[in-house]
C-alpha cells in the first residue's frame, strides 16, 4: 500500500526502492519453503507459481497476476477520465431493442476484444431463446464485426450509409443500453463478484441478469394489477341529459 501511495504522489525513486525490498522478501519466502518442504500439495504447489509469476513479473509483462486469490482477474482499460481503469473480467450484454429485456449476458476469462465477443453472445442467445436474432446493434468497439454472422445482421453506431430511416433510428437508441448496464452494476452486484473462480464470475453476471428480468417481470405484473384495481374501484360513469 505504501508503494502505492508513493507511485500515486509520484515519488518514483522511494516507490521503485520499496518494490525492491518487497521482492527481496518473496523471494527469500520462496526460498525458504522450497528448502524446507520436501513434498508440496496442489494448493501449496499452485501457491507457489502464483509467487514465482509475480516475483518474475516486471510493468511491461503479459498475463500479469493482479490479484492472488483471484488470478484470473485481468486489467481493462476504460478510457475514462475519471476511471481509466478497472479489474475484474469482461462482461457482454445484450437486450431486447423494444423493452431492454436481458437476454443474453456472457462472461470472459481473458480480455478479448469487443468484436471477438459477439459469437460468443448469439450463441449464448441462440440458446436461451432458440433462435438467433435477426439485427444486432453494437457501439464502435465492436468494430470489424460489422456484416452478418450466423444469421445476424451486425450493424454498428454512427452508420449512415446503406441503411434505412428505421435501422438509423434504432442505432441511435442503442445506447439505452447503457443504463441498463448502470442498474446491473449499481443494483444487481455485476460491479463487484463476490463469488471465486471463472465459473463464480460466469454464474454472478448470469444471476444480475435474471434478477434485472425478474424485477422488470415484477414492475409488469404490479403496474397491471394496480391498474386493474383502480378501474374496478373507480364508480362508474352514468350519461345523464339534461
Amino acid at each position: 500500500m505504501a508503494a502505492a501511495e508513493l507511485n500515486r504522489c509520484k515519488n518514483w525513486k522511494i516507490a521503485q526502492k520499496k518494490l525492491r525490498k518487497l521482492r527481496t522478501f518473496l523471494g527469500r519466502v520462496i526460498r525458504d519453503i522450497e528448502r524446507e518442504s520436501k513434498t508440496f500439495s496442489d494448493q501449496m504447489r499452485r501457491g507457489l507459481g502464483i509467487a514465482k509469476k509475480i516475483l518474475k513479473q516486471r510493468p511491461g509483462s503479459k498475463n500479469k497476476i493482479y490479484s492472488v486469490h483471484a488470478p484470473a482477474v485481468n486489467c481493462i482499460a476504460k478510457g475514462k477520465a475519471h476511471k481509466k481503469y478497472e479489474f475484474g473480467s469482461k462482461v457482454s450484454i445484450a437486450t431486447t431493442v423494444k423493452d431492454n429485456w436481458v437476454v443474453g449476458l456472457c462472461s470472459f476469462s481473458d480480455n478479448p476484444y469487443d468484436g471477438h465477443t459477439i459469437q460468443d453472445v448469439l450463441n449464448q442467445i441462440k440458446r436461451l431463446t432458440g433462435d438467433y436474432p435477426t439485427e444486432a446493434y453494437c457501439d464502435r468497439g465492436y468494430k470489424g464485426s460489422e456484416g452478418h454472422i450466423y444469421s445476424t445482421h451486425v450493424y454498428l453506431q454512427n452508420t449512415k450509409r446503406n441503411v434505412s430511416a428505421k435501422i438509423r433510428q434504432r442505432l441511435k437508441s442503442r445506447s439505452a443500453i447503457e443504463p441498463v448496464i448502470g442498474h446491473l452494476k449499481a443494483d444487481h452486484r455485476l460491479d463487484r463478484n463476490y463469488l471465486l473462480g471463472e465459473s463464480g464470475d460466469r454464474i454472478n453476471s448470469v444471476m444480475a441478469g435474471c434478477a434485472f428480468n425478474l424485477k422488470k417481470l415484477m414492475a409488469a405484473f404490479l403496474f397491471w394489477f394496480y391498474s386493474l384495481i383502480r378501474s374496478v374501484s373507480m364508480p362508474a360513469k352514468s350519461n345523464v341529459a339534461a
